[in-house]
C-alpha cells in the first residue's frame, strides 16, 4: 500500500506528465505541419524543375534544327559566292579579250555603233530630209553597218560579257538571299541559346532551393521523430503511474470490502440486524 505522501507524489508527477504530454502534442503538430510544408515545397520545386527541363529539351530540339538550317544556308551562300568569284574571273578574261579585239580592229564600241545606226534609220523615217541629205545619211548608215559587221567578233564578246554580268547579278542575289536566311537563323539560334541559358540558370537556382527544402524537411522529420519518441516515453510513464494509482485504488477497495464482509459475518454470527449498507456489501460480493 502507498502512503499518503507517495500517493501525492505520484499524482503530482502524473499532473506534470499530462502537461508535458499536452505540450509535446502541440509541438508535434507544429513540427508535422512544418515537415509536410517543406515536403510539399520540395515536391512542387521538383515538378517545376521537371517542367523546365522539358523546356530545355524542346529548345535543344529547336536549336538542333536551327543549326541544321544555319549549315544549309551557309553552304548555299558559300557555293553561290564561289560561283560569283568564278564568273568574275571569267568576265575579267573576256574584258581583256574584248580590249585586244577592239585594239586589233581599231573600233570603239559596237553597241554604240548599232545605236547610231538605229538612230539614223529612225531619223529617215520620221524626218523629211532633202534628197542630198538623205543620200548622205544613207551612206553614213552603210559605212557604219560595214564597221559594225567587221566588229561582229567584238559584238559576240560583248554579248557574252553582258550575259555573264547578268548571271553574276542573279548569282549574287541568290547568295544574298542565302546570307539573309543564314543571319536570321543565327539570330534565332542566339535567341534559343539565350532561352537555354535562362532556363538553365532557373533550374540551377531551383535545384538549390529544392536541396534547401529537402534539408529542412529532413531536419523537421528528425525533430518530429525525436519529439514523437519523447511523447511515447511520457505516455508510457503516465500509463505506468495511472496503472499504479488504479491498482492502489482497487487494492484499497478490496481491503475495505474484506473489512465490511468481516463486519457482516460477525453480525450474522451475533444474530444482529443487518443495515442497508451491509446488504449492499453482500450483493457486491
Amino acid at each position: 500500500m502507498l502512503d499518503k505522501k507517495e500517493k501525492q507524489e505520484l499524482n503530482e508527477k502524473l499532473k506534470n506528465l499530462r502537461k508535458d504530454i499536452s505540450s509535446l502534442r502541440t509541438k508535434l503538430n507544429e513540427l508535422n505541419k512544418q515537415k509536410e510544408d517543406w515536403y510539399s515545397k520540395k515536391e512542387n520545386l521538383k515538378d517545376e524543375i521537371k517542367r523546365l527541363v522539358k523546356g530545355v529539351k524542346d529548345i535543344k530540339n529547336i536549336s538542333d534544327s536551327t543549326r541544321k538550317n544555319i549549315t544549309q544556308h551557309k553552304g548555299g551562300r558559300d557555293n553561290y559566292n564561289k560561283k560569283v568569284k568564278e564568273l568574275i574571273e571569267e568576265i575579267k578574261k573576256l574584258n581583256q579579250e574584248k580590249k585586244d579585239v577592239f585594239k586589233k580592229l581599231k573600233i570603239k564600241d559596237p553597241i554604240k555603233i548599232k545605236k547610231d545606226i538605229d538612230k539614223l534609220e529612225e531619223s529617215i523615217e520620221v524626218e523629211a530630209f532633202s534628197f542630198d541629205k538623205e543620200t548622205k545619211i544613207m551612206k553614213k548608215i552603210k559605212d557604219l553597218k560595214k564597221i559594225y559587221q567587221e566588229s561582229s567578233q567584238a559584238t559576240e564578246l560583248l554579248d557574252k560579257i553582258d550575259n555573264i554580268s547578268k548571271e553574276i547579278e542573279e548569282t549574287r542575289n541568290k547568295a544574298q538571299d542565302y546570307h539573309n536566311k543564314f543571319i536570321d537563323s543565327i539570330k534565332g539560334n542566339k535567341g534559343s541559346f539565350n532561352s537555354f541559358m535562362e532556363l538553365s540558370k532557373k533550374i540551377f537556382n531551383l535545384n538549390k532551393e529544392q536541396e534547401t527544402a529537402f534539408e529542412k524537411f529532413i531536419n523537421f522529420k528528425k525533430e518530429f521523430t525525436k519529439i514523437s519518441n519523447l511523447l511515447k516515453e511520457k505516455l508510457l510513464e503516465s500509463k505506468i503511474i495511472k496503472d499504479k494509482l488504479i491498482n492502489e485504488e482497487q487494492e484499497k477497495n478490496r481491503i475495505l470490502k474484506e473489512k465490511q464482509k468481516s463486519i457482516v459475518e460477525e453480525k450474522l454470527k451475533a444474530k444482529k440486524k443487518l443495515t442497508t449498507e451491509d446488504l449492499l456489501a453482500f450483493r457486491e460480493e
